[in-house]
């Protein structure tokens, strides 16, 4: 086991992290954790979750220039609104979750 090159080759990605414990391991979990990481391209998962994360920001970014107010005229509040009403949309509630309309 080359354990110094991985651990180079893991700082180079800024990951030494995954060290942290290593002194602390058995033979066969040291053998075990270094086999997981020694086959792992660090630089390609970092330049992978780097993507992710732009593609992330510039997507809400995106959908919140596309988010606008409720007209006034579809929004209400309980207390100014009739008893029947509110009646007629618990039993209509109750309805499309029993239908699995909605969970």
């Amino acid at each position: 086991m080359d354990v110094e090159g991985l651990k180079s080759r893991l700082a180079e990605a800024n990951q030494e992290h995954l060290m942290k414990y290593w002194d602390q391991l058995s033979d066969s979990e040291k053998s075990q954790l270094y086999n997981e990481l020694n086959h792992l391209d660090f630089k390609e998962i970092n330049g992978f979750f780097k993507s992710a994360m732009e593609d992330l920001a510039s997507a809400s970014e995106k959908l919140d220039d596309l988010l606008e107010p409720l007209p006034k005229e579809v929004c209400g509040r309980v207390v100014n609104t009739q008893q029947e009403d509110l009646l007629q949309y618990d039993v209509d509630g109750m309805y499309m979750i029993s239908e699995s309309f909605i969970t």
